[in-house]
């Protein structure tokens, strides 16, 4: 919910694009500090917190696949190994499920 509206939840929303803002707002950081400041901004993850039996999120659970906590941890260490990387954002997306 990083890069668009959520109607439903605009607070946290809201914070997702002010988490991004951050993140670019320390570019300069890495240049001048050597201080990398990143954010990871997954799809939806399959998790206790995401609540599946919500009608409005059901037709949105019908067309992904959710992602694994572990990979969001494979993404972050691809981050932490490439000391390139600062002031940005980093997508895990969802795939499409499989077809049955």
């Amino acid at each position: 919910m990083a890069f668009a509206p959520l109607p439903t939840d605009p607070a946290y929303c809201a914070s997702k694009h002010g988490l991004n803002a951050f993140v670019q707002s320390c570019k300069p950081l890495h240049e001048r500090f050597g201080i990398r400041v990143m954010a990871i901004c997954p799809g939806i993850v399959d998790t206790a917190i995401v609540p599946k039996d919500q009608e409005w999120l059901k037709p949105v659970l019908a067309v992904v696949k959710m992602l694994t906590p572990e990979q969001i941890a494979e993404r972050v260490c691809d981050v932490i190994e490439d000391d390139t990387l600062s002031g940005d954002f980093v997508t895990v997306d969802n795939e499409a499920p499989a077809a049955a």
